[in-house]
């Protein structure tokens, strides 16, 4: 049990690390998936981000989570954090 959480805890240090080193927006992204991540670290809502893009919310939703997972990201506030933390490199 203890291993398990140990093993875990280094996972999460690994991805930490290699996102520290990887820029945001890397060309894994696509360039309205940018322009989210651009908005989110403006931190506005998707409401906001779907009005602003003139698509829906749920095509927000959508490329938050393709955001996510193209970056490794998990939790709830993850991506929000990630945004506001490397905005000035967005």
């Amino acid at each position: 049990m203890l291993f398990s959480f140990l093993l875990c805890l280094q996972r999460r240090n690994n991805r930490s690390e290699a996102l520290e080193t990887e820029k945001p927006g890397s060309s894994a992204l696509t360039s309205t998936e940018l322009r989210v991540l651009k908005l989110i670290a403006a931190e506005r809502s998707s409401k906001a981000i779907a009005d602003e893009l003139f698509i829906s919310i749920r095509t927000v939703e959508r490329h938050r989570a393709n955001i996510c997972e193209k970056l490794d990201l998990h939790g709830v506030n993850a991506l929000t954090k990630f945004a506001i933390a490397h905005r000035s490199e967005l």
